[in-house]
């Protein structure tokens, strides 16, 4: 998907864990260090999402101690090589966020199509592996069927999945833009470490024409 596409921009959304910084948060300018290299900030286009999301506030401190951003990057260098980024942390994560967030985007995205877009999130957590796949199982159900309220419900009552808001934008914007959902991968911890009685879950999925 990312070969077809040839981005030049990765918008990536992730959560904010920390509860540092403003409650929709893009980090502002610069460049993000990680052992492959460093990676340029988008600031044309930060800006344009700024000007278009009321709610997305410039703002470093969120960004400072959260890691579900920065660690989609050496995945991002090894893959794409050359791509610069937008980075947004999300800590108000309401079903109303995300629409407004996924409107922005794909007024962006119009203007701009060399940009792809990434949800950084884990699934559940932190219970045995057979309650976690099944408990994944509905969030990925609702995800193929493009039904962002039933994530965010599900979120709020049985899957503890960290960012059920990136999710939820994606799925806004996908709808916009008319793509259909693949999965490409489900999994937990405990498949690797063999430890399986507290996990985390682990979803792959794009959306394309």
């Amino acid at each position: 998907m990312a070969e077809e596409a040839e981005p030049e921009t990765v918008i990536i959304i992730g959560p904010n864990h920390t509860g540092l910084g403003s409650q929709v948060s893009i980090y502002p300018e610069g460049e993000w260090l990680t052992p492959l290299g460093s990676v340029k900030v988008n600031k044309e286009i930060t800006r344009e999402i700024i000007e278009l999301a009321e709610i997305v506030t410039p703002d470093e401190q969120a960004h400072l101690y959260e890691h579900s951003i920065e660690v989609q990057l050496p995945f991002l260098q090894y893959i794409l090589k050359e791509f610069k980024i937008v980075a947004i942390s999300i800590l108000m994560q309401t079903h109303e966020v995300s629409q407004r967030l996924a409107e922005a985007i794909y007024e962006v995205i119009k203007r701009n199509n060399k940009i792809i877009v990434i949800a950084s999130s884990d699934m559940n957590h932190y219970e045995p592996h057979e309650v976690t796949i099944k408990r994944d199982d509905k969030a990925i159900k609702a995800i193929m069927e493009l039904d962002s309220r039933k994530v965010y419900n599900l979120a709020l009552n049985e899957v503890t999945m960290c960012g059920f808001a990136p999710i939820m934008t994606v799925i806004e914007l996908a709808k916009k833009l008319d793509l259909k959902p693949e999965l490409f991968s489900h999994a937990t911890s405990g498949d690797t470490s063999g430890d399986k009685k507290s996990v985390v879950g682990y979803l792959a999925m794009g959306f394309h024409i």
